[in-house]
Parts: C-alpha cells; structure tokens; sequence
C-alpha cells in the first residue's frame, strides 16, 4: 500500500475530502518522524513498533523501515 492508497482509504472511510484526508495522512506521519527523531519509540498496539537505532529508524513486526533519509514509511 502508498501513501495515496492510504489517502484514498481514509477519504472512503471517513467521507473526507482528498485534501482533508491528505492532511491528515501526512499528520500521522509527521508526528511518528517527529518522535522518532526525539529519540522516542511508537508502538501501535495490533500493528507494530517503530524505534530510532544507531543503523536508522527500523520497523519491527516483519517490515523495515530505511534510516534517515528516508525515514516516512509512506513515501
């Protein structure tokens, strides 16, 4: 799934517009990138944990998210 599939879900989901749902797609993100860049780790319970290593930000549950220049799962 990308980011315009997740978009394009919420905005079924949720009866938002394209841009609303955009917005806050992007929101999520932002604020995972944010506290991974603190330094803090983001456990979503049933889905998986994002942590910030020396080797970059990793996503565990089976998936792998690349390091810093890279660091939104979406794009």
């Amino acid at each position: 799934m990308k980011r315009r599939d997740l978009i394009r879900a919420y905005a079924i989901a949720t009866g938002a517009t394209p841009a609303e749902s955009r917005q806050a797609v992007d929101m999520v993100f932002a604020i995972l990138r944010m506290a991974l860049e603190r330094g803090n780790g983001v456990t979503i319970r049933g889905f998986g944990e994002f942590v910030q290593s020396d080797s970059g930000i990793r996503f565990y549950q089976g998936f792998r998210v690349t390091g810093p220049d890279n660091s939104n799962p979406a794009a």
